[in-house]
């Protein structure tokens, strides 16, 4: 495990978590906003499969100059493989883990629910 691998865990680690949070984030709005769980999930990953691509595609391509290296460096070019890896995981993976996870959480729209009744309440 030297530092190349080190910084490539890191990153690697962060996009995925960038990206799988894009993606339960709009999924948690759509489903205070009422919507049912499948669709909530089918939405959110066609609004956001184009900015997970887009941060794959741009840092593989920034990457791929280290790809036909050798020497000093070369090892900075397993990074590249890893994220393609990593976001095809990520977009497997997450919709995966938010259905499963769903049915512990409260009732579609509850809390949009409880606001709209404590805010008539008070008027």
């Amino acid at each position: 495990m030297n530092y190349y691998s080190q910084i490539s865990l890191v990153m690697l680690i962060g996009v995925m978590t960038k990206n799988g949070t894009l993606i339960v984030e709009f999924a948690n709005q759509l489903c205070e906003a009422g919507e049912n769980i499948d669709s909530v999930i089918q939405s959110a990953l066609r609004l956001h499969i184009r900015p997970v691509m887009m941060t794959m595609v741009s840092t593989v391509f920034g990457g791929l100059p280290l790809i036909p290296t050798s020497g000093a460096g070369a090892e900075a070019r397993i990074a590249v493989g890893g994220l393609g890896f990593t976001t095809v995981l990520t977009l497997i993976l997450t919709p995966i883990f938010c259905r499963w996870v769903a049915v512990w959480g409260a009732a579609p729209g509850g809390a949009a629910q409880r606001l709209k009744s404590e805010v008539e309440a008070s008027a």
